[in-house]
């Protein structure tokens, strides 16, 4: 049985886009755990590509192609991460707190991080 796909009508996206945000913000709220209210959404997004007969090998392929896309920044991102873990393991943050309060007085941290 091939069913036709159908194409959304912008009041039906945005319908679902606003679903997709309520549930996750409603699981948070009642203290979810962030992971579980992600998954409430994901189910309401596959709900919403069900109603819509979007064939899941689609779906898959998007998501596929959504994180290699993605891939380079995550990347940067742990990178950075590993080398402030590093910097402050080292004791160079720390370090360049330390030296950094004794030449730039606290009174005028934040106008001069604006500036910088």
């Amino acid at each position: 049985m091939n069913k036709e796909r159908k194409q959304p009508t912008t009041l039906f996206a945005v319908v679902s886009f606003l679903a997709i945000i309520a549930v996750l913000i409603i699981m948070i709220n009642l203290g979810c755990n962030t992971t579980l209210s992600v998954f409430a959404g994901v189910i309401v997004a596959v709900i919403t590509t069900k109603l819509l007969n979007i064939p899941w090998s689609e779906v898959e392929q998007n998501i596929i192609k959504t994180a290699a896309d993605c891939m380079p920044t995550f990347l940067i991102v742990i990178m950075v991460g590993m080398l402030v873990g590093i910097w402050m393991a080292g004791g160079t943050v720390p370090s360049l707190m330390y030296y950094g309060m004794q030449v730039i007085s606290p009174k005028i941290l934040v106008p001069l991080a604006f500036v910088l």
